[in-house]
């Protein structure tokens, strides 16, 4: 069954509430970051995923769902809808990256950003 952005959001705050689970921002993303380190580890030394095991598949899953969850409480937790800006920055992101770009074109892009610290998505 599929989910919105913000019914996901809406369900681990739910579970979170419901425990008792208060944690403030900043402890959210001290816990995102090791979630996101122990996502990165599974894929150390592996060229692809289909090299997993049907069970390091389903650990693998679960890291990514650990991460998720952290990271949408992180947001929830700190006022920001990500459904909502997810929606105004996609169009954006599809424009400075249009299909059909070249590799080369990407890299300009990238590189004027590097250097300009100008980031033309904010606009």
């Amino acid at each position: 069954m599929s989910k919105s952005i913000k019914e996901i959001t809406d369900i681990i705050d739910e579970v979170c509430d419901k425990r008792g689970w208060d944690d403030p921002p900043m402890q959210l993303a001290n816990s995102l970051f090791i979630e996101m380190g122990e996502l990165a580890q599974k894929f150390e030394k592996r060229k692809s995923f289909p090299e997993f095991s049907k069970k390091e598949k389903q650990e693998v899953g679960y890291e990514f769902v650990d991460v998720i969850i952290y990271l949408f409480r992180f947001a929830s937790k700190s006022g920001i809808n990500i459904e909502y800006y997810f929606d105004k920055k996609l169009p954006k992101l599809k424009k400075k990256f249009p299909v059909g770009q070249t590799e080369a074109g990407n890299l300009k892009i990238k590189k004027e950003y590097r250097k300009t610290g100008k980031n033309r998505l904010y606009k």
